[in-house]
């Protein structure tokens, strides 16, 4: 059930410790809990990505 998928990314997205970000979801992840992965919102954009011709 892809709307009941979670998710938990405790070192940020870049993985980078500099990042102001590194660590925002470090306390869930120590307490065991998720994300929920489906958007509540619609997306303000979308990137599309294309090979170079």
């Amino acid at each position: 059930d892809l709307e009941a998928s979670l998710f938990i990314h405790p070192m940020g997205q870049s993985g980078h410790p500099l990042s102001p970000h590194y660590a925002d979801l470090l306390p869930l992840w120590a307490r065991g809990a998720y994300l929920p992965m489906a958007l509540e919102a619609p997306a303000r954009a979308t990137l599309l990505l294309e090979p170079a011709p």
